[in-house]
């Protein structure tokens, strides 16, 4: 599929349109049939419901050897892995307790990567969060929807990338990490862009709006992933392989 990077912006005047298009127009991009992860690692964040639970599903399909998911609740993580297992028996499947919400958590969880794993092939940060109402993360100070879907999304992949560097397969195409966004970050309006410092004005409850920072927190974590994207194609023009 087309990276975000090198997608053009998008012409499309109503919202609306775009959706329609996706969900029932646009025609799905598999893998070449001869797709096998066979002796491959995966983690994926979120992975016990929704859209991680399908690219779960996906990759066992292709043969996938070993699958991490990474959740907030043990207990729903194991319930996903239990249907897992039954389809896929020959795949070793883990779940790793992981709260987006906890600094430490999320450092925790990388230091156990880079200590259980030899090898890692796939990342999908998948896990977000949408919030009708304002909920403030004590141990952070910052506003849920922000911290989950932006900031500790962002620090986990900062983290993840040194181990994905010497942890991937030796001789082959390097990790991938992949950060999940959502088209609403095309409806963003971004109504605190100009605003100095900028994180503190997403945590006043006054001015909480459950859609535009859901849309806004999303579409950080998009210029994120587009800003790591070009400074990693930098570095390769340059002559230096990185992530």
């Amino acid at each position: 599929m087309v990276g975000s990077k090198d997608l053009q912006p998008s012409t499309t005047p109503f919202f609306p349109n775009v959706f329609i298009n996706n969900q029932f127009r646009a025609k799905p991009q598999w893998p070449a049939p001869n797709t096998n992860l066979a002796g491959q690692t995966a983690i994926i964040t979120g992975g016990n419901t929704g859209l991680g639970y399908e690219a779960a599903v996906q990759l066992l399909g292709l043969k996938l050897s070993h699958l991490i998911l990474a959740v907030r609740s043990p207990e729903k993580g194991e319930a996903a892995a239990a249907n897992l297992r039954k389809s896929h028996p020959k795949a070793s499947i883990e779940v790793w307790q992981l709260d987006m919400c906890s600094y430490d958590s999320i450092l925790g969880f990388a230091r156990r990567v880079e200590r259980r794993l030899s090898r890692i092939d796939i990342v999908l940060l998948n896990a977000g969060v949408g919030r009708l109402t304002f909920n403030k993360v004590k141990s952070t100070g910052h506003e849920e929807v922000l911290q989950v879907n932006y900031l500790s999304t962002v620090l986990l992949a900062i983290l993840l990338l040194p181990i994905l560097k010497t942890k991937g397969s030796p001789g082959r195409q390097p990790a991938h990490l992949t950060i999940v966004s959502a088209a609403l970050t095309l409806a963003a309006k971004f109504p605190n862009r100009d605003t100095n410092p900028l994180l503190p004005s997403f945590d006043n409850p006054e001015t909480f709006d459950p859609r535009e920072h859901y849309n806004s927190s999303k579409l950080l974590a998009h210029i994120e992933g587009h800003r790591a994207g070009t400074r990693r194609q930098r570095r390769v023009e340059g002559g230096s392989h990185s992530l």
